[in-house]
């Protein structure tokens, strides 16, 4: 029998019926497998450190308001709200006001808009200061009177008193009384908590972030602080949540600058850092974390440790590149998603910072999700895949994110890393590929063999794999004239749909001419353009598959290359594309 009587309707513990070993067989596997795409990729991934305890452990939830009072989440597969009494994962204090609630919308006097659902979704988060206590935040879908807020906040109160604070907020911009902000209706602003009893204590406001067990939480700021045991040294720490860490390695003698986007928890870690005597060693800035480390790093800050802490979408391209820029001996990476992480460390390999070791943490049991800490240090990057060469040529598979040749934004290049570590300081390129698409790239051993790989190239034949939006033709031509400079050019593109994806279409592409962009501009002139091309592209498809399927640039991939005697050089699909496909498909 299932520990819960909604198990199978609700889609919150998947596992739940799984054995506790079974379960972490299978956070290991989901991070084995995810880095086990990217075959250069060494990582060591040791035992997943366990849970205590696995079950009522959840300190924050969020939980859909349904009509009749329902409280819980959406069923399998629907939108229809599906009422969770009972629910045996959340902390019982946030299942207590959860009940509380449920009769709030049930009682005969309760208003239409919490009795019908139209109120939207509550926010519960547990804390620990003296005592155990709870903020709750009221998520509202629809324009709802101040005073009846008030009303309902009162009467939770007097029915729970481990309810602490209330306050509501609009889940979009609206006309309405309480306009985009939170709006405190009851009790103080921010309370107290702590991950664990040898951690200093640290304030957490309605909003802020939050893991999701406390145990498994204070674990990791365990780890990372022993990872920095010794003389006091200068940290970075990015997607710094409510401070806890930050004031952990303070107190540890360290100096912190600590960068969270949401303000309100940088407010309230300016304020914990006073209390503790601690504004000397640790400094909180409210900013945007890949804003403010490329800014360290235009200015040649230095630092000793950086830690980044992520939400699911990873690291933006631009903040990888920054933390080599920093050039801090020690990067400790958290990651809440293993398909993104093994994106970023296959990337940051590239860029000259390498990871070896990883620990996976059970941070939400009875669910498939995994924790994962991984240590990253500077050495030297993989040596470009060879995919063919000769005395002539040498042809590479490039891989995402690295320019074909040196530019000032970039570290590294590829044209740099044939150079150096294949041992032919004379190389240069027969031809370019945007920094952000991968494949086959020629480049020639001598300058004196340009001319004649480059003839050779232009009346071969290049093959492009690439995403569009949208499902196109089976096959299609493209005869569009495209501008170079002052210059109208003629320019053809042929294509042949592979498959559909997720509602998209995969195709390959043949370019007959090869002008700037083309591919990408003729795409998009049949309204069909490569998803995750910022330029051509169509914005909000582009977001949606970086924050659903981790694909954080343009969706083309060169797959082969016909030289005209007849030479065929090929390059497999890169690794972050079969990912973003396998986790569409």
């Amino acid at each position: 029998m299932s520990r819960c009587p909604h198990h199978g309707a609700c889609p919150g513990c998947p596992l739940l019926d799984q054995p506790a070993d079974a379960q972490a067989a299978r956070k290991t596997a989901t991070l084995v497998d995810a880095v086990s795409v990217y075959p250069r990729l060494a990582l060591e991934v040791a035992p997943l450190v366990r849970a205590a305890p696995d079950f009522g452990y959840r300190t924050r939830t969020k939980w859909r308001l349904g009509p009749g009072g329902a409280v819980g989440l959406y069923r399998a597969g629907t939108h229809e709200v599906l009422d969770l009494p009972g629910c045996g994962v959340v902390r019982p204090l946030l299942a207590e006001i959860g009940r509380e609630v449920r009769a709030a919308a049930r009682a005969p006097e309760a208003p239409a808009w919490l009795r019908d659902g139209s109120l939207g979704a509550i926010d519960v988060r547990e804390t620990l200061g003296d005592r155990p206590a709870a903020l709750l935040t009221l998520v509202l879908d629809r324009d709802v009177p101040l005073a009846e807020l008030e009303r309902l906040a009162a009467a939770l109160r007097a029915r729970c008193p481990g309810l602490a604070a209330v306050a509501a907020h609009r889940r979009r911009q609206a006309h309405t009384v309480l306009g985009g902000d939170t709006i405190p209706l009851l009790g103080p602003l921010e309370l107290e908590d702590r991950l664990a009893p040898g951690l200093p204590p640290f304030l957490t406001t309605f909003g802020a972030f939050a893991q999701a067990h406390r145990g498994v939480a204070a674990a990791i700021v365990e780890r990372l602080r022993d990872a920095l045991r010794g003389p006091p040294r200068r940290v970075l720490e990015l997607f710094a949540g409510a401070g806890a860490l930050g004031l952990a390695l303070a107190e540890a003698g360290h100096t912190v600058e600590a960068v969270e986007s949401f303000g309100p928890a940088m407010e309230r870690l300016r304020l914990a850092a006073s209390r503790r005597g601690l504004e000397g060693r640790i400094r909180a800035h409210a900013a945007d974390a890949t804003t403010l480390a490329l800014e360290l790093a235009a200015r040649g800050e230095r630092f000793d440790a950086v830690v980044v802490n992520p939400p699911r979408t990873g690291l933006t391209p631009p903040l990888r590149a920054a933390l080599v820029a920093l050039s801090a001996p020690l990067v400790q990476y958290v990651s809440c998603e293993p398909r993104t992480l093994a994106r970023d460390l296959s990337d940051l390999a590239v860029r000259g910072l390498l990871a070896r070791h990883a620990v996976p943490f059970d941070m939400m049991p009875q669910t498939a999700e995994v924790e994962t800490l991984v240590a990253l240090a500077p050495g030297p990057a993989p040596a470009p895949q060879v995919l063919f060469e000769d005395e002539a040529l040498i042809a590479v598979d490039k891989p995402p994110h690295l320019p074909t040749t040196p530019q000032s934004e970039h570290a590294s290049s590829l044209l740099q890393q044939v150079r150096e570590a294949l041992g032919v300081p004379d190389a240069v390129p027969v031809h370019r590929l945007d920094a952000g698409t991968s494949g086959v790239c020629l480049l020639a051993r001598h300058p004196s063999r340009v001319e004649a790989l480059a003839a050779a190239l232009a009346a071969g034949t290049k093959r492009y794999q690439a995403l569009v939006r949208g499902v196109t033709h089976g096959k299609g031509k493209i005869e569009r004239p495209l501008k170079e400079g002052s210059r109208l050019l003629p320019a053809t593109t042929r294509y042949e749909r592979k498959r559909v994806v997720g509602g998209h279409a995969l195709l390959v592409v043949r370019p007959v001419e090869g002008r700037t962009h083309q591919i990408r501009r003729h795409l998009a002139s049949i309204g069909r353009p490569v998803v995750g091309d910022l330029r051509h592209g169509h914005g909000p498809t582009n977001q949606h598959l970086y924050e659903r399927f981790g694909l954080d640039r343009t969706f083309l991939h060169l797959g082969s290359i016909e030289l005209a005697d007849g030479r065929r050089i090929e390059a497999p699909l890169a690794p972050d594309l079969r990912a973003v496909l396998d986790a569409m498909g």
